[in-house]
């Protein structure tokens, strides 16, 4: 292979690498509070759930289209990348119908894990076409694997982080608290002893 694919294999390599070596960031909870929660025909958030039938169209457009016989590739195992990128559009309709009926960091994993496998195949799809159909096969495998891999379900399984509000009110109380200690010890023997030797003044 050329030293432009080796550059690339590596580039991307390297990418998948610092993906899963990163430590995970927290998932806000707040990230689940959504403008519409109006329920309809039985289901919950049922807008939020509903437009995903776009995703279930779309998938089954792109397979029945890689799949049939007459759609022409350079190289019958181009298909793969394509193939497995619908796929994850499809799963998609499914995964983040599923989390919008009771959103929470436990559903967003199945919401995710399909996205990610259909974006990493997705540019496997490039490298094949725009660098090396040899190369994009290569690159196919590790990086679907590495985006919906257990790294996904850490980092939305883990510890909750603070939304923005919740952060600020959580600075204010370690504030309040702190002043409010520093008063106690004032308060007590440190101000007796600040007035004896004349240093505390009101």
């Amino acid at each position: 292979m050329a030293n432009r694919t080796w550059y690339v294999i590596g580039f991307t390599l390297l990418c998948i690498a610092a993906a899963i070596l990163v430590p995970a960031i927290p998932q806000p909870t707040c990230y689940h509070d959504f403008a519409d929660r109006r329920a309809g025909f039985g289901i919950e958030n049922v807008r939020d759930v509903v437009s995903n039938v776009g995703f279930l169209l779309a998938g089954v457009a792109g397979l029945a289209v890689v799949l049939r016989p007459r759609t022409r590739f350079e190289f019958a195992s181009e298909r793969w990348p394509y193939g497995i990128f619908f796929l994850g559009v499809l799963l998609t309709a499914a995964g983040s119908a599923y989390y919008h009926l009771a959103p929470d960091n436990e559903r967003l994993f199945w919401d995710r894990l399909p996205i990610a496998i259909g974006l990493m195949s997705l540019i496997a799809a490039q490298v094949v076409d725009r660098v090396s159909v040899r190369a994009g096969l290569v690159l196919l495998v590790p990086a679907v694997l590495a985006g919906g891999g257990r790294r996904q379900r850490r980092a939305v399984r883990g510890r909750a982080g603070l939304c923005r509000g919740d952060a600020a009110r959580a600075r204010t109380a370690a504030a309040v608290a702190i002043h409010a200690r520093q008063r106690r010890v004032l308060g007590g023997r440190g101000v007796r002893d600040c007035k004896a030797h004349g240093t505390l003044r009101p």
